[in-house]
């Protein structure tokens, strides 16, 4: 998606945004900044093409990140990235994504529901087998995950998410 180099939305309240490719980071974090009243965001098959998205929204209360599936060979999604969410007041958070995108959760000392489906690799027989350093960094992801949450009344966990 293209962006203007200024966009002020100081009333929305919900934004859907649906198979949006972001490629400018400066632009996207600004979109993001420029939506104070924001309650409820979906980013469904969205692409952040290898950018660090900051999402911090103080009035943000419900957010939904549904991601493309495509990943690469060695595990890591096609457009890895870092998703930076700051929402004091968010009560509900729900993620399908891939362990490659890497999550930074702060200030979620609000949260009711978390519904996190998070995989490592496409459900296949064809996929490869992960290396060893990729499977620790996934697993290092999902406890920050469940320790950005601690807070949560609902957990719900996929049975993707975690490997026992």
């Amino acid at each position: 998606m293209v962006l203007p180099g200024s966009v002020h939305l100081p009333h929305l309240k919900s934004l859907k945004l649906q198979s949006f490719s972001f490629d400018n980071e400066d632009l996207t974090n600004e979109f993001f900044a420029q939506c104070p009243s924001l309650e409820f965001l979906g980013l469904i098959l969205c692409k952040f093409l290898h950018l660090n998205v900051r999402i911090s929204c103080p009035n943000l209360k419900h957010i939904e990140i549904f991601r493309p599936t495509e990943i690469c060979m060695n595990g890591l999604h096609s457009d890895s990235g870092k998703v930076t969410l700051c929402a004091p007041n968010l009560s509900y958070f729900k993620t399908n994504d891939y362990m490659s995108t890497d999550y930074s959760l702060q200030n979620l000392s609000s949260i009711v529901i978390a519904d996190i489906l998070v995989t490592s690799v496409r459900k296949n027989e064809d996929a490869p087998e992960l290396p060893v350093g990729v499977k620790e960094l996934f697993a290092k992801r999902m406890i920050h995950f469940l320790r950005a949450v601690h807070n949560v009344k609902v957990l719900k966990l996929s049975y993707s998410s975690l490997e026992v």
